[in-house]
């Protein structure tokens, strides 16, 4: 909202000190360059044409910071996702402590036979 109120004051501004405008290549400025050409950069449109532009600028402005009250609103009112597991469903405390009782039993290496190395 600030950044399109400067917007516009800028416009105004420059609509009302009228300066040349020179095209040098593919960027403007106010200051005449080399192989610069004027630019008529006047406002042609009446006053009722601005002030109807300017009625329409703030009411999009209007709308737009309700939507973006919307849109907050209904993402705090969102709820985040819940962790899932693709394993299946988990195990139960009994099933854990019959697993902590197995025993490991060590197996011993084969060896190899007799004659290879």
């Amino acid at each position: 909202m600030k950044t399109f109120a400067t917007l516009l004051l800028c416009v105004a501004a420059s609509a009302a000190n009228a300066q040349p405008v020179y095209r040098c290549g593919n960027a403007y400025s106010g200051a005449p360059c080399g192989a610069g050409t004027m630019v008529d950069a006047s406002d042609e449109r009446t006053p009722a044409q601005r002030d109807q532009a300017m009625r329409v600028a703030a009411e999009e402005a209007r709308m737009g910071s309700g939507m973006e009250r919307q849109r907050l609103a209904s993402l705090s009112a969102q709820k985040p996702a819940q962790a899932v597991s693709l394993s299946g469903t988990p195990a139960k405390p009994a099933e854990l402590r019959r697993a902590k009782k197995l025993k490991w039993v060590k197996i011993p290496k084969a060896k190899a036979p007799a004659g290879r190395t």
